[in-house]
């Protein structure tokens, strides 16, 4: 463990180093606007914190099992079901100290229209696989366990769904959601507990003017990212299989298979990439 010193004190501290993500840190209990600061401090970049799925590599590298914020947004209006967005909204010192503010007044952050603009985004990318996906509508109201099948894990853990739940979870994580009063829309950030507490996740959490504890991510140039950061997405691995196999069938005199084995094959292979 290196210790960082900032002009407060050692508020930062380098855990380890996960290969395609980058330097690894543990940054203090402090307001998520104080957060950014050391984050920039010690030579952490936008968007400081991770999301989900680099939570979960954090872990199943090996360097810390602890909790964390992350830079994962929900967004709810009165009525709708949540919707969760993987744009760092809150993770600049503008929109951090408002909510920062927000979180001292008891409230969360209200930001009209928000949930709108979300939800338009989620419905334009309907068409993607969910790891794919900047958006997406939390399936249910209410709280609920997620399983490795559902399309928030696999929006949240991306490539590393099937290795978290199957080596860090008993096979379901509790789902918190956002509940609001507000017509217009708010907007939170999503809490990732430990796998001692079976790794929950809440989005309802009005910590951010206090103190809680988080990762930070000094990630890797996009040059030195690993094969799992690059290459195809799962949505064009996935539409380039269901139209090729079945024009191979017909090239070697198979057509006849092309219903039959076409959509099995493609969904074996997706499920050993959502396995790596």
């Amino acid at each position: 463990m290196t210790e960082v010193q900032t002009e407060q004190g050692v508020q930062a501290r380098k855990i380890g180093n996960v290969e395609g993500l980058g330097d690894i840190y543990r940054i203090d209990a402090l307001p998520l606007d104080r957060q950014i600061t050391v984050c920039e401090a010690v030579g952490i970049g936008h968007p400081y914190l991770p999301d989900v799925s680099e939570a979960a590599r954090i872990r199943l590298a090996g360097v810390s099992d602890n909790w964390t914020r992350t830079s994962i947004v929900p967004v709810a209006v009165k009525g709708a079901r949540t919707m969760l967005t993987k744009s760092p909204l809150l993770m600049n010192l503008i929109m951090a100290g408002l909510a920062v503010k927000a979180h001292r007044r008891g409230e969360y952050l209200e930001i009209p229209g928000i949930y709108d603009v979300v939800r338009q985004i989620a419905e334009q990318e309907s068409g993607k696989e969910p790891e794919d996906r900047t958006a997406l509508a939390v399936s249910q109201e209410g709280d609920f366990n997620l399983t490795p099948e559902s399309e928030v894990a696999r929006f949240l853990f991306e490539r590393a769904n099937s290795a978290y739940f199957g080596n860090k979870t008993n096979g379901t994580i509790p789902f918190f959601n956002l509940s609001t009063d507000s017509m217009g829309g708010v907007a939170n950030y999503l809490w990732f507990g430990d796998p001692q507490y079976r790794s929950d996740l809440s989005c309802r959490y009005g910590d951010l003017g206090s103190g809680s504890g988080a990762f930070g991510v000094r990630r890797v140039s996009s040059g030195e990212a690993s094969a799992e950061n690059s290459g195809y997405s799962l949505t064009e691995i996935a539409r380039a299989h269901s139209t090729t196999i079945p024009a191979v069938l017909k090239d070697i005199g198979l057509g006849a298979l092309g219903e039959l084995v076409t959509r099995p094959l493609a969904k074996g292979l997706m499920e050993k990439l959502r396995g790596q």
